[in-house]
C-alpha cells in the first residue's frame, strides 16, 4: 500500500545536500522518534508523497507530534493509524477533534479535481439553512439509487431496503421540522457522509458493480447505518467530534472512488482502507454512546457473511504499519 516506507531512507538521506538538511533542522540519522517524524516529514515534501495519487502512510508516532502532522500527512486525508493504536488512543482522539474543526462537513466537495469552494462553518452548528438542504440531498439520493437498482434489476437484501428507508425517514424528518437536532453536533457530518456514500452505490449500481456482497458495498452500507445511528446522538462532545471527523473522512474517500470509477485518478487501494479505518472509528463510537448492545444490522450482517475476510486484510494492514512502528 505505501509507497515509501521508512527502511529506505539511507539511500534517500544521500541525494541531499548536508547544508539542505541542517537548514530544515534536519539530523541524520534520526537520534530519536521526533527527529524520525521530522526526516519523514521533510521526505514527504521533497518527495512529492502528498497527492492524491501518492501518499504514504507516517509512523504510528506522528500522532504524539502535532506539530509534524501538516507535512507528514496533511488535514485534508483521514490518518488510518486508529486500528494499531493501544496506549496513543487518546492522543488519536485529540487528532479526530482536530481534523474535524479543520474539515467541516461541507468541505468534502472542496477538492482540486472540482475547484468548488465551500462556506466555512464550524463543525459544531446545526443552524436550519445547513441541515435541510444536507437532508434533501439524502433524499433526492436515496430516491435515484433505488430506482437505479430497479431500472438495472439489482436486488437488495432486506436489510439494505429498511436502512434506505431509515435514512429517509430521519431526512423527512428533518425537512419537515419533526425531529429535535440542537445539540446533536454530528448531525451535518452524518448527511454528507450519507449522501457520497449513496452517490458512491448510485455509480457503482450505473456501471453494474453494485452488489449486496461487494465489500466495497457492504462497507458502504455499515458507515451509512452508523451514520444514521449516530447522527441525531446528543452526549459527549468528544464521541461526537471522533465520530463526525470519521464520517467526513469516509465520505471525501467515498467521493475519490466515485470520480474513481469516472476514469479519474485516486490512489483506490488507500482510500478503501482509510474507509475501513473510518468504519471501525464510528463502529466504536458507537458503541461508547449506545452500548455493547446496540443495534447495527449492517455489520452484523456483515461480520456473519464475510468476518474471516475482513480480519485477514486488518491484520495485514496492521502488520503494514508495523513496518513504521519500529
Amino acid at each position: 500500500m505505501a509507497n515509501f516506507r521508512m527502511d529506505d531512507d539511507d539511500e534517500l538521506f544521500h541525494r541531499y545536500d548536508p547544508e539542505v538538511l541542517a537548514a530544515n533542522g534536519i539530523e541524520y540519522p534520526p537520534g530519536d522518534a521526533r527527529m524520525r517524524i521530522k526526516w519523514w516529514a521533510f521526505l514527504m515534501q521533497v518527495e512529492g508523497n502528498l497527492t492524491l495519487t501518492k501518499m504514504s502512510i507516517p509512523s504510528a508516532n506522528i500522532i504524539r507530534y502535532p506539530d509534524q502532522m501538516e507535512k507528514a500527512w496533511g488535514w485534508w486525508r483521514l490518518l488510518p493509524i486508529y486500528q494499531c493504536l493501544d496506549s496513543d488512543r487518546p492522543l488519536y482522539r485529540e487528532y479526530l477533534c482536530e481534523y474535524y474543526l479543520r474539515n467541516p462537513p461541507e468541505s468534502v466537495d472542496d477538492s482540486a479535481s472540482t475547484g468548488h469552494k465551500f462556506v466555512v462553518r464550524s463543525a459544531w452548528t446545526n443552524e436550519n439553512g445547513r441541515l435541510i438542504p444536507l437532508a434533501r440531498k439524502c433524499l433526492e439520493m436515496e430516491a435515484k439509487f433505488i430506482s437505479l437498482c430497479k431500472r438495472n434489476k439489482i436486488k437488495l437484501n432486506d436489510t439494505e431496503t429498511a436502512l434506505s428507508h431509515k435514512i429517509k425517514q430521519h431526512a423527512q424528518d428533518i425537512v419537515d421540522g419533526v425531529c429535535e437536532y440542537a445539540g446533536a453536533y454530528a448531525a451535518a457530518a452524518a448527511l454528507v457522509c450519507i449522501c457520497k456514500e449513496a452517490e458512491l452505490m448510485c455509480e457503482r449500481a450505473m456501471c453494474g458493480r453494485y452488489s449486496s456482497g461487494n465489500m466495497t458495498c457492504i462497507l458502504c452500507n455499515q458507515i451509512r447505518e452508523h451514520a444514521i445511528s449516530l447522527m441525531l446522538y446528543k452526549g459527549s462532545g468528544s464521541i461526537a467530534a471522533a465520530a463526525g471527523a470519521a464520517m467526513v473522512g469516509a465520505a471525501k474517500e467515498a467521493k475519490l472512488l466515485r470520480e474513481n470509477l469516472s476514469d479519474l485518478s485516486c490512489d483506490e487501494a488507500m482510500s478503501a482502507f482509510i474507509r475501513e479505518e473510518a468504519c471501525c472509528i464510528l463502529h466504536d463510537m458507537h458503541t461508547e454512546a449506545f452500548g455493547a448492545n446496540g443495534k447495527n444490522n449492517i455489520a452484523a450482517a456483515a461480520a456473519a457473511a464475510d468476518g474471516a475476510d475482513m480480519s485477514t486484510r486488518q491484520d495485514q494492514h496492521c502488520w503494514e504499519f508495523d513496518l513504521y512502528c519500529m
